[in-house]
């Protein structure tokens, strides 16, 4: 390959990676090409499925830029497909040239017959992907150019061109699977914002526009009204759903660790700071943290906080440069952080900042519409991790909790529900009314044998009790069967026999 070849492939290359469109990589080759082979007209042509489609062109005509060319029906294109070297076509080659009076540009002589005419394959890893069609109206024109130099034209657009797709396929299931993420999202939230309420409606509309700035936002409510659920559907609605979602109890960071759990710690800067570890704000970058209960964080971390929402820069511990970090804040509280501004235990600055478009959840006793439908998907809930079937709750116990004043709110509403079900124990005939009576403690006609709960033992160690519980009656109504008895509940006869193991073993 003589230097003019090579500086050639010089500016062939740089041509093929100067943009990262397809249509422009190629536009740009062809224009190069050109300042090194006189032709009159070019186009880059991709198998697909027994033909070749023009995928770049120069000098052609509209209708030859959109036609398909079947491969079987074009015995120029057949032998360049089949060829492993390019091809020169003579002159007088009796084989009939596809792009016969196609060029954009004729001489009166020629009348658009092309006389000249170059294919050459188009490689990667010896596979023809396509080809390189080179025509011009003048003889002779590409009789003295290196077959050499031609392959390798060939082997550098074959593998440009295969990235390039593979590029463009790996893009689109990108798109496709983030389509599918935004829809999972959307089943998500109407599953975890339940109710149709007026205040809900109006929470979904705020939730809805304020998705999607960039601003901060602060959400506020009372404890047990689903602070965390309205930050998470906020940051799946946004354009930064599919980024990282970190989420920070501020209440429960340890004094002594808060900043370094927030804002990450060199190698050595305390004792057992034994690796350099990124905070929770570095973890989040390009997506989205949420600060619950940002009313218990320290002034000496509001301030840092501020700096990030200021100036989007966080300093780690024992660092002395400073670090860029793009995040969205999500604050949430149940205090009143007007009055701890007043009080001087939260930051102006940073209630500023945070306050550009508050969110405030209702509480229970506000929206109690909702209150059946929420019981009714608690219900459904608990009797599905129970392995319980048919668990109806009643009217008259949705009237009673009607009246309640539900200081816990939505969290108090699961925890009764949850609780009233345990109570009913395996007499699955009894009324979640009766059973919620009897968990209470007061007068009933309910059956005697409805068990006392101890709910001091907590959610998950009755929750095994009761599993337990099901499988031993089960065993006892079908004489120890193993598979009479998993059928008997409607359970895989599997993972009965492994919970019997675990459970009564």
């Amino acid at each position: 390959m003589n230097f003019d070849s090579c500086s050639a492939v010089l500016n062939l290359t740089l041509a093929l990676n100067a943009t990262a469109s397809i249509d422009a990589k190629l536009a740009g080759f062809l224009k190069s090409l050109n300042e090194f082979i006189p032709f009159d007209s070019a186009a880059v042509l991709m198998k697909n499925k027994g033909n070749l489609n023009v995928l770049a062109s120069m000098g052609l005509k509209a209708e030859a830029r959109v036609k398909k060319y079947p491969i079987a029906e074009n015995p120029r294109f057949k032998m360049i497909i089949k060829s492993a070297n390019p091809i020169v076509f003579p002159p007088d080659s009796t084989l009939a040239d596809p792009f016969d009076h196609l060029l954009e540009i004729t001489d009166f002589d020629s009348q658009g017959q092309v006389h000249s005419c170059l294919g050459c394959p188009l490689t990667v890893h010896n596979e023809v992907i396509g080809c390189l069609s080179l025509d011009a109206l003048k003889p002779g024109v590409f009789n003295d150019l290196s077959h050499e130099f031609l392959k390798v034209i060939g082997a550098l657009v074959g593998t440009t061109l295969r990235n390039a797709l593979i590029i463009q396929q790996m893009e689109r299931d990108n798109h496709r699977a983030m389509e599918w993420a935004r829809e999972i999202h959307k089943l998500q939230e109407k599953r975890s914002l339940i109710g149709d309420s007026v205040p809900m409606q109006k929470l979904r509309q705020e939730i809805k526009l304020v998705a999607r700035s960039p601003f901060p936002v602060l959400v506020l409510g009372e404890t047990g009204t689903g602070k965390e659920i309205v930050a998470k559907s906020i940051h799946q609605q946004s354009s930064r759903y599919a980024e990282p979602w970190i989420t920070v109890n501020c209440a429960a960071l340890p004094e002594n660790l808060a900043e370094s759990e927030l804002f990450g710690h060199l190698r050595g800067a305390f004792t057992g700071a034994d690796n350099h570890r990124p905070g929770k704000f570095e973890l989040a970058h390009q997506g989205t943290i949420f600060l619950d209960e940002i009313g218990d964080l320290s002034l000496n971390l509001q301030a840092k906080t501020l700096r990030l929402l200021q100036e989007g820069e966080i300093q780690r511990v024992g660092a002395d440069e400073t670090l860029k970090v793009d995040v969205r804040v999500i604050a949430a509280t149940h205090r009143n952080l007007e009055a701890m501004v007043k009080s001087g235990e939260f930051r102006q600055d940073l209630y500023h900042r945070l306050h550009v478009f508050p969110i405030r959840i209702a509480p229970l006793r506000e929206r109690l519409d909702d209150l059946e439908l929420l019981a009714a998907n608690f219900v459904a809930e608990t009797a599905r991790n129970l392995g319980l079937k048919d668990v109806k709750i009643d009217p008259e116990l949705i009237d009673l909790w009607k009246t309640e004043n539900w200081p816990g709110n939505v969290r108090e509403l699961q925890n009764r529900v949850r609780a009233t079900i345990i109570a009913m124990g395996l007499n699955t005939s009894d009324t979640m009314l009766t059973a919620h009576l009897n968990s209470e403690n007061a007068p009933t006609n309910s059956s005697p044998t409805t068990p006392k709960i101890d709910l001091q033992q907590g959610y998950s160690n009755l929750i095994e009790s009761f599993r337990a519980k099901i499988i031993a009656e089960a065993l006892r109504q079908t004489e120890g069967s193993n598979s009479k008895a998993a059928d008997l509940i409607g359970m895989d006869r599997g993972n009965f026999s492994r919970l019997r193991q675990r459970l009564l073993d």
